[in-house]
């Protein structure tokens, strides 16, 4: 009787501590649950654009998943009004469409839902009106199907369709003008714009099609425009605008600058896009055997002129190399890791030789300067200065000369005097030219900023 108590004992105790620990582990859960939710990067969707020429639906949308919180295959847009509902998948990004809609209601409500992990949920919406107004809308851009972009052609083939509404038929007639963005700014609003190209648009049906075909194929935005003339009035009514990024194209090149006995520097160009990450690298043969591989920090490039300086060190010389610019990003079409290598380059390291500052005599009216050189080889071909001046914010003016020698041993000292200029601000470069296995080099080897 006692042991049958026991036993009955142990079981509530046993219950008791299963239910405490089952209810420390739900309390547990839900705060970790809680914290996932609140450290992941919110969904957006925006309707840029929303437009109805008459019985179409013309709508701009984007949405943005950083978080990757949206699950696979449930983006929709929905159009609906009192008799009609039409569901439309799509993805993220940029969205450019149209709906015809059969017109039973006026008023059509538009909205974008997604299954983000706990059911479907409503993440913007918009209401517009039918009515047979006067109006018009660039209703879709796509690229020409048949476009090989791995071939990166020079230009580019777009179809560019629009919609207008015109009751009381007074368009005389329609143009699509377009152009490059250069460097962030849209072309100015004008009818004579030389910025512009501009290509006759049919009135043959309220909706037509229009070709342009020599877009570049540099990763430019395009700005595109509608514009209608009307009787009775001079100056052109702009029915729409828009712009759009063509696809990425990677773009990078590099040359040799300077090459001593044991280092090579590098000049680096590439072109920043928006939105694509690229990760550049240089790699080092001798021969066909990978000597090293270089990061390319890209992030001090401020555009694609501007171009990066990068010295690989460690090197044999007299030796025969080649190197490789290297790429690697994610497609923004496709998602995909692309690497790509650009042309290899070769150079040669040169024999050993040396320099040194033995005389730099600042006086108050100029430099005296003093460079003693120990060249066997004799690859040295001249020693020169350059001074640029500016008022600290603009460029003034340029001055340039050689140092001279006396000899030419192979350890022999150049000279100069250097006159120093009215200007407040300048800058003082002195440069050590080399010539070696039919490439020419150029070494700073001296710099002075005033």
């Amino acid at each position: 009787m006692q042991f049958a108590k026991a036993k009955k004992q142990r079981e509530n105790n046993k219950r008791r501590v299963l239910s405490k620990w089952l209810a420390s582990f739900a309390v547990t859960a839900t705060v970790v649950v809680a914290a996932v939710i609140a450290n992941q990067e919110p969904v957006t969707a925006t309707f840029e654009s929303v437009k109805a020429i008459d019985n179409t639906i013309v709508y701009r949308i984007e949405v943005q998943d950083p978080g990757k919180r949206i699950a696979e295959d449930t983006l929709l847009l929905e159009i609906k009004s009192g008799y009609e509902k039409y569901q439309i998948p799509i993805e993220t990004g940029k969205i450019l469409g149209t709906k015809s809609v059969f017109g039973a209601s006026e008023l059509y409500e538009l909205s974008i839902s997604a299954d983000l992990g706990f059911g479907r949920d409503t993440l913007s919406s918009y209401s517009i009106h039918l009515a047979d107004e006067f109006g018009g809308a660039i209703s879709d851009v796509h690229l020409d199907p048949n476009t090989d972009l791995e071939s990166q052609p020079e230009t580019l083939t777009y179809y560019v369709d629009t919609v207008f509404n015109d009751p009381k038929g007074t368009i005389e007639s329609a143009i699509l003008e377009y152009a490059p963005i250069i460097e962030g700014e849209m072309p100015q609003l004008n009818r004579y714009d030389l910025q512009y190209m501009s290509i006759p648009i049919s009135l043959e049906s309220n909706a037509s099609t229009t070709t342009i075909s020599d877009i570049p194929n540099y990763n430019y935005e395009i700005a595109l425009r509608f514009v209608v003339y009307v009787a009775g009035q001079v100056e052109p009514l702009v029915f729409d605008e828009l712009t759009f990024q063509t696809p990425y194209r990677f773009s990078a090149s590099m040359y040799v600058g300077d090459a001593g006995s044991d280092y090579a520097t590098f000049f680096v160009y590439t072109q920043l896009v928006e939105g694509v990450d690229v990760d550049l690298w240089i790699d080092l043969f001798q021969e066909s055997a990978l000597v090293s591989t270089t990061e390319v920090d890209i992030s001090p490039l401020g555009s694609q002129s501007d171009g990066l300086s990068i010295t690989v060190e460690n090197l044999t010389s007299e030796t025969l190399y080649s190197a490789v610019l290297m790429g690697r990003y994610i497609d923004p079409m496709t998602q995909l890791e692309k690497i790509v290598e650009g042309i290899p380059v070769e150079f040669a390291t040169t024999p050993l030789y040396s320099w040194q500052i033995v005389t730099f005599y600042n006086s108050e009216t100029s430099f005296e300067v003093a460079i003693e050189v120990n060249d066997p080889s004799f690859i040295i071909t001249s020693l020169y200065y350059e001074m640029y001046y500016d008022d600290g914010m603009t460029y003034i003016g340029y001055g340039y000369g050689n140092l001279t020698s006396d000899t030419q041993d192979s350890i022999r000292t150049y000279t100069a005097v250097i006159s120093k200029p009215a200007a407040e601000h300048y800058t003082l470069a002195i440069t050590l030219s080399k010539s070696y296995n039919s490439s020419y080099y150029s070494e700073i080897i001296y710099t002075l900023n005033v």
